[in-house]
């Protein structure tokens, strides 16, 4: 009986302990497995392969390193296109919206008389203008002559940041091919328990990204509320040329509507700051650890989410008052008409697509349990990003501030070549080929 019994335990761990090669990894990553382990012995990447047993062969890993290259080209191509566009809005937008904006201190005393006495018109005009003084007091500190202070480490911790993003996933990789994967926290439907160390290292390399983004910011909404600030100082003149009466005219249609990444905001989800920022963790990769390649690109952060939107400013139509002494008096008017109701100034918070993961009661992810914990920085790949991949800080010895609209067309023209070239190849395929 007790040598049954024995049998029974050694059994029941022997089966905890199998290894195979039906980790669900290995079809989230379109890797073609081994149908049974090997020795690891010999292979080119992956210490924990390396080291035992591996269910995916020496071409396979080898593919893997092409996959990642290929990675790591669109990665670059859509970090260069924000950079040529951050660079543009500075080079060739930014001073012109801050020399209109200076203009409408002489608008001040029309602000006040239409907020006084049209409030449908004037209330949403000096709420907005308020928005576009703020939008100009913070372009200041990115200015041409400060521009490269912030830039420049932007890029920095940009690269800190998708360095560390990439030696994860490269990491993932070699898990999906570990026929351990039971142990190591991979769940039957590819979920991975990560140890609070990985969500620890995303957050101390991508943290301060996201925060350095954040101080680009008002370039972005300078250039979305733009057409307003215009439209708006076109009205107050027509205001002034009318007499003082109200203009027929109606400012609608005016913020464009954003969806290219490249273009929009990044901000920081509630509770983030330079130093952590736990939403990263369940938001920069799946459960399933595959990136996401638009938030690390764009900032690590939640993409549009200072996006600005403003509502219009409706037309109000007044009957012609009778001329007197002291002209006409917006006071005896009466509005007749009003198109559209005006509410204040809009900032819309556009959320990206998240993925989160559990969390524990105190709110550190999956802080009480343990699982995957790898070395990130000892897969073996090879991994170089570029920290400046547009060149924009060397396009001439001026810097970015002196970049001409034939730079900025000649480089996007590259840029989108560069981007139609880069192909992510599945390893199945490559596998396949070798």
């Amino acid at each position: 009986m007790k040598l049954y019994l024995l049998f029974v335990v050694l059994s029941i761990l022997s089966s905890s302990q199998a290894q195979d090669c039906n980790n669900p990894l290995l079809d989230v990553f379109g890797i073609t497995g081994l149908p049974t382990p090997q020795s690891g012995q010999g292979l080119p990447f992956c210490p924990n392969l390396q080291n035992g047993q591996t269910c995916c062969s020496s071409e396979t890993l080898l593919g893997l390193q092409l996959n990642l290259n290929n990675l790591i080209q669109r990665l670059q191509a859509q970090t260069a296109s924000k950079d040529i566009y951050i660079a543009q809005l500075n080079s060739n937008f930014s001073s012109d919206y801050q020399d209109t904006m200076s203009d409408f201190s002489d608008y001040s005393s029309d602000i006040d008389d239409l907020q006084k006495n049209v409030p449908e018109v004037g209330q949403p005009i000096k709420a907005q203008t308020d928005l576009f003084k703020n939008i100009a007091d913070a372009l200041d500190d990115i200015d041409d002559d400060s521009f490269p202070e912030t830039f420049i480490p932007y890029q920095e911790k940009r690269k800190a940041c998708l360095t560390t993003l990439l030696q994860i996933q490269a990491s993932a990789w070699c898990l999906a091919c570990d026929p351990n994967y039971a142990s190591l926290g991979v769940q039957p439907d590819g979920t991975v328990t990560q140890d609070p160390n990985v969500c620890a290292t995303i957050q101390n390399a991508c943290a301060p990204f996201l925060d350095q983004a954040v101080k680009l910011n008002s370039l972005f909404q300078a250039q979305q509320t733009y057409p307003r600030l215009l439209n708006i100082k076109g009205y107050l003149d027509a205001y002034e040329d009318n007499g003082k009466n109200i203009p027929n005219i109606t400012i609608d249609n005016d913020i464009p509507a954003l969806t290219n990444a490249t273009e929009r905001t990044v901000s920081q989800p509630e509770g983030c700051n330079n130093d952590n920022c736990e939403w990263q963790c369940s938001n920069l990769f799946s459960p399933q650890l595959v990136l996401n390649e638009e938030i690390a690109a764009n900032g690590a952060g939640v993409i549009g989410g200072a996006d600005i939107t403003l509502p219009p400013i409706g037309l109000v139509l007044l009957p012609v008052t009778p001329e007197t002494e002291q002209g006409t008096t917006i006071e005896e008017a009466e509005v007749t008409e009003v198109i559209t109701e005006v509410t204040e100034t809009i900032v819309t918070e556009t959320i990206t697509e998240q993925v989160t993961t559990p969390t524990t009661g105190n709110g550190r992810l999956l802080q009480e349990t343990t699982g995957w914990n790898p070395d990130v920085q000892a897969t073996g790949f090879e991994i170089d990003f570029a920290q400046d991949p547009g060149n924009v800080t060397n396009w001439d010895e001026g810097g970015a501030s002196d970049l001409s609209d034939a730079d900025i067309d000649d480089h996007l023209a590259g840029l989108r070549m560069s981007i139609t070239n880069s192909i992510f190849v599945p390893v199945l395929i490559v596998a396949a080929v070798l």
